[in-house]
């Protein structure tokens, strides 16, 4: 989905979702949507056979963090990290707060050259402000189209999806879509909601599906990934993904998917002998 559209959903105007009922993901490459938590091995080896293993070259992307946590020795410190819990050998940081820093060949120079991105936690609304609309994420989609991975966890998940909400916490009864901040659409006609079970949401998605009844909501428990390619979802990690079709299921609001369970977005269906 093309930036233009995403902004016409993001304000409620100009895209008709009629005609777009369904969810699709890019043709190529794969997308890792992680709910947020403590890293599994599970989806991390998942990750790292997607990108092409040890010797991938990974973009490293911690725009959601903190400016006093992206020091140059903090950033140091993440690189290695991170290069421990991804288990490639060569990690990029690329980062930037300057919308127009993002949209320069120089600054997406990495991107050319990498076959897997990871983004961290945080605050999404840093990466959208940042990133969305520019040629740090067209080069995503050209990282995709060529068979990369794009993963990430949380805000990094959050950011994969077509449409965000404001808030997240217990304590609300229903969430609201967010009109102001797009993110990258890479999984079209989706909202994602990481901390899915942790923050008690199951019952507060439907209210923002409401308004845009096409969205596919996509709740992620913690220390679980919904794994995308191409028309196939699959569940991997500890907790569960809720998937919310506008439909009941077994009592729910939504189809409750266990590690090892399959989801065919496009038929909005549990695939058969998962």
């Amino acid at each position: 989905m093309r930036p233009t559209d995403l902004l016409a959903l993001a304000l409620g105007g100009a895209l008709s979702l009629s005609s777009q009922a369904t969810t699709t993901a890019p043709a190529r490459g794969a997308l890792v949507l992680v709910g947020g938590g403590p890293s599994r091995p599970s989806y991390i080896q998942k990750f790292l056979d997607l990108a092409g293993g040890p010797g991938a070259t990974v973009v490293l992307i911690p725009t959601t963090l903190e400016d006093d946590r992206l020091t140059s020795d903090g950033v140091a410190r993440l690189r290695i990290r991170m290069g421990e819990i991804l288990g490639v050998h060569t990690i990029v940081v690329l980062h930037t707060r300057d919308h127009r820093e993002a949209d320069s060949a120089a600054f997406v120079e990495p991107l050319r050259h990498a076959s897997g991105v990871w983004v961290l936690g945080g605050n999404e609304e840093y990466l959208m402000d940042a990133y969305t609309g520019t040629r740090t994420e067209a080069e995503i989609r050209a990282l995709l189209a060529r068979g990369g991975v794009f993963g990430g966890t949380s805000a990094g998940a959050i950011i994969q999806g077509s449409a965000t909400v404001i808030g997240g916490t217990p304590a609300l009864k229903a969430l609201t879509l967010d009109k102001t901040h797009i993110p990258f659409g890479l999984l079209t006609n989706s909202l994602v909601i990481p901390h899915w079970r942790q923050r008690s949401l199951q019952d507060a998605v439907p209210a923002a599906l409401a308004a845009k009844p096409a969205l596919l909501g996509i709740g992620i428990d913690e220390a679980t990934a919904a794994v995308v390619q191409q028309e196939r979802l699959e569940v991997v990690g500890d907790g569960h993904v809720g998937i919310y079709d506008g439909k009941e299921h077994d009592g729910k609001l939504y189809y409750d998917l266990s590690s090892g369970q399959r989801f065919d977005l496009k038929k909005r269906v549990i695939l058969p002998g998962s």
